[in-house]
């Protein structure tokens, strides 16, 4: 399931251009709600 995180950061990475510490950030995000799961 966690494939899922991976796919969506580079989703947001080529569609809106963010910055690798925007990125950094959703991936430390995301993986903390995932374990929350």
């Amino acid at each position: 399931m966690q494939n899922w995180i991976e796919n969506f950061l580079e989703t947001i990475f080529a569609e809106q251009n963010a910055s690798d510490n925007t990125i950094k950030a959703y991936a430390a995000d995301l993986s903390e709600f995932y374990g929350y799961l």
